[in-house]
């Protein structure tokens, strides 16, 4: 290529890649010669993408490519010729990436747009009678194809500039503008989603196991996502260590009810509140099914900035940070992450007071405090960083000296005196 390359796909022996200088090349792995260049989208070629099944029906064997003339065109691998063009897009399309399904793949541009494609392969017409006929390319053409719009939806602000299907076609995942980082599900309604970036996201994967997410960033840094359990594992480069804290947990009160009514049925100290139920309970004597905990005390900020809480949970949350409430999700639900809407400006060694309250219908459960600095990614907020709410100790009484039983007045200095003067407080 004579200009920048966006995107590469294998192709059996063959590298596919598309590229600024408005060609995609094919280019043979064994001899490394490039053994054939396209040239139809007037513009930069931005991606291309191989299905890694095909079926005769489903548009047979064909490649994709997206453009930033807001093209995307459906290539018979064969003949080496588009077949299907689409136009939908209103602005380029950085990114098209195939199903697991033949003849289905999904494109992502800078209109901030996701849209589902479906290709077929048309073998026979209709005539005028009502009888059929099969199609017969005539001079090497290829046989026609045809396509559709399944899907389109509105995905980032900005535009999106990746998309990546699981192996399985469970769910999709897609990285924009906005910095977020979303997982959809085939009907395109929205599973969960990651704001962990202050900038793009230009690149998502899923790994082989569709167990993990992975994204890249303009603020350089990957990141690596629990598909299953929605939480951020992993961070490159790291943040530098924090310094260990000295706190010991948050006060923690435990009820046989949904309702916190009564006294707890247990109160004790959680060095963190990181619990995984699975039909189980952690704590002797707590109910696996209808109960609800309360956790109380303080977070300690481990260094300057601004600071994101949040929660996984399965079922009902809420939070509240200094007494003002930021999440309420209230409901029974299966494994959620829920995030405060605004971060919070703390300097280091700051703390703030914290509320978290969860309650467990039936079947699994967990609940999880999380909070990140920054654009790290949200993760369980380590031992160390929780105290306690201070411990209360009622007053008693001074011992009488008097032959009465009545307390004695309390000796206080009068100001500016420097010997003290019997003087009853009242």
């Amino acid at each position: 290529h004579d200009d920048t390359v966006e995107g590469v796909a294998f192709a059996g022996n063959l590298v596919l890649s598309a590229a600024d200088d408005e060609t995609v090349a094919i280019t043979d792995m064994a001899s490394g010669k490039v053994v054939g260049t396209l040239r139809e989208h007037v513009g930069r070629c931005l991606s291309v993408a191989v299905p890694s099944k095909t079926n005769d029906a489903d548009g047979g064997n064909i490649f994709v490519t997206s453009g930033s003339d807001n093209m995307v065109k459906v290539w018979d691998a064969d003949k080496r010729r588009v077949v299907v063009n689409f136009d939908q897009a209103t602005a380029p399309v950085w990114s098209v990436a195939a199903f697991a399904r033949p003849g289905r793949f999904v494109a992502g541009s800078a209109d901030g747009h996701l849209r589902w494609h479906n290709i077929y392969t048309e073998r026979e017409r209709s005539l005028p009678n009502g009888d059929k006929e099969p199609i017969v390319p005539l001079n090497g053409d290829p046989q026609p194809r045809g396509g559709y719009i399944e899907r389109d939806i509105m995905a980032h602000e900005g535009g999106v500039y990746s998309v990546a299907p699981s192996p399985t076609d469970a769910f999709l995942v897609s990285g924009g503008a906005d910095g977020k980082v979303i997982v959809w599900r085939n009907d395109g309604g929205k599973i969960r989603e990651w704001a962990d970036s202050q900038k793009d996201i230009v690149g998502v994967a899923v790994s082989p196991d569709g167990k993990r997410i992975a994204s890249a960033s303009l603020d350089g840094k990957v990141r690596l996502y629990d598909a299953e359990k929605g939480i951020a594992t992993w961070q490159h480069p790291a943040p530098p260590p924090e310094v260990a804290g000295a706190g010991g947990g948050l006060s923690g009160s435990y009820w046989k009810d949904k309702d916190m009514s009564g006294e707890p049925l247990l109160k004790r100290t959680e060095a963190q509140v990181d619990f995984d139920l699975k039909g189980a309970t952690p704590i002797s004597g707590v109910p696996t099914d209808n109960v609800c905990a309360r956790w109380e005390g303080f977070y300690e900020a481990p260094a300057s900035g601004k600071y994101t809480f949040g929660t996984r949970s399965d079922d009902g949350v809420r939070l509240w940070i200094d007494d003002k409430p930021v999440i309420d999700n209230w409901t029974d639900h299966g494994p959620t992450e829920d995030r405060a809407k605004e971060p919070i400006v703390l300097k280091k060694g700051q703390r703030v007071r914290l509320k978290l309250e969860y309650y467990q219908g039936s079947g699994g459960g967990e609940i999880h405090l999380l909070a990140g600095r920054g654009s790290e990614p949200l993760s369980v907020v380590p031992k160390g960083r929780l105290f306690p709410l201070p411990v209360v100790v009622p007053l008693k009484s001074p011992k009488s000296t008097s032959p009465l039983g009545t307390p004695s007045p309390l000796s206080v200095p009068e100001r500016g005196s420097k010997t003290p003067v019997k003087t009853p407080i009242k």
